[in-house]
């Protein structure tokens, strides 16, 4: 590990720029860091997985990917469309023309043939993991704690470690998370970021030797555990030629009444639920898991005019979709909209 930072000596020259810490290296996360950093901040991006992306992050299985958050990206606002464009443009995102289902049990209510949406390219975390790489992010960093000490604001890890001094902290956990970190140092941060509610998401990630006989690669569905399926194997830029991969995510109502229940459970429960919507017999299946994301998706989000949440005298700030919307667009534009602020407001300072 890194020996600790020490504190400036009071004959070291002022710091140039501020010094940040970023928690979390999401979309929300990366975003507001490459801001701080092209202002010419001092930022370090810390995060307690393996990965970038977050919850547009993939997971691997030996040669099988899935998907297995966030799907796809719709582009709407015109910041966030030049963005993906420009990923795109890089070969990072890719279009995925698939069919698109409506399914009830028993039912196929509507395929729409051709649905074009945007997807990371080999993986919807394939964009973050670039910028995370130019962020030197830190992964399996895990912040146990934030300290206020004289020359600023200093993280603990779980393992002990400290990072620090920084001027400005930006957390981008989901809001229940980052609120247990504000609490003993900001309680009215840490009360606006609890007014934010996320729902859970059960996932299960499920392989076949050979696909499945559907003519659709992807799905809404109604009256049923589940809510969404797709054949990730069918995305732009996916290994070819072995198994389907299928990512089967289950409604919150579902996963919020089995949230602590086993995920081999989940992945056998979601796979009835599945077989209401494509009856069996199946080719054989050769992966099935299954993932709690116990934060998946904002359900009460703080909305405009509040794209993140900022207290300027203690130097804490928060950012992410839960203060906009359940979407990976929200979380971009949260993060953008920080940076942008904590850049404008130093700018002033000076």
């Amino acid at each position: 590990s890194d020996p600790p930072a020490e504190a400036p000596r009071a004959s070291d020259p002022p710091a140039k720029a501020p010094r940040a810490l970023v928690i979390g290296a999401g979309l929300a996360g990366l975003t507001c860091a490459e801001q701080l950093r092209e202002a010419g901040w001092a930022v370090s991006v810390v995060d307690k997985s393996r990965g970038a992306g977050g919850r547009a992050s993939t997971r691997r299985a030996g040669a099988l990917r899935f998907d297995h958050g966030a799907q796809v990206l719709t582009p709407r606002e015109p910041r966030f469309v030049a963005w993906a464009a420009a990923w795109e443009a890089k070969g990072f995102l890719a279009r995925w023309r698939g069919a698109r289902a409506t399914l009830r049990p028993g039912q196929v209510v509507a395929i729409e043939p051709e649905c074009e949406r945007l997807v990371g390219a080999p993986g919807m975390s394939s964009p973050l993991r670039e910028l995370a790489q130019a962020a030197g992010v830190r992964f399996g960093w895990r912040v146990e704690r934030l300290e206020r000490a004289a020359a600023g604001w200093e993280a603990r890890s779980s393992e002990g470690e400290r990072l620090g001094p920084f001027e400005q902290v930006v957390l981008t956990p989901p809001a229940p998370q980052a609120a247990l970190l504000l609490e003993p140092v900001a309680p009215d941060l840490a009360a606006a970021a609890r007014w934010i509610e996320v729902d859970p998401c059960w996932a299960a990630l499920v392989a076949f030797a050979e696909p499945l006989p559907v003519a659709w690669d992807s799905a809404q569905v109604e009256g049923s555990p589940l809510v969404w399926l797709a054949h990730d194997t069918s995305k732009p830029g996916r290994p070819q030629g072995g198994p389907a991969c299928w990512v089967l995510h289950a409604s919150a109502e579902w996963s919020r009444a089995h949230l602590e229940r086993e995920p081999a459970w989940v992945a056998e429960r979601l796979l009835e639920a599945l077989a209401e919507l494509i009856p069996e017999p199946w080719p054989e299946r050769v992966h099935l898991d299954a993932h709690r994301w116990r934060y998946a998706s904002p359900a009460r989000s703080l909305g405009e005019p509040d794209p993140f949440l900022n207290d300027p005298e203690l130097g804490l700030s928060l950012c992410g979709d839960g203060c906009l919307g359940p979407r990976l667009e929200s979380a971009y534009l949260s993060g953008l909209a920080l940076g942008e602020h904590l850049v404008a407001a130093w700018a002033q300072e000076r």
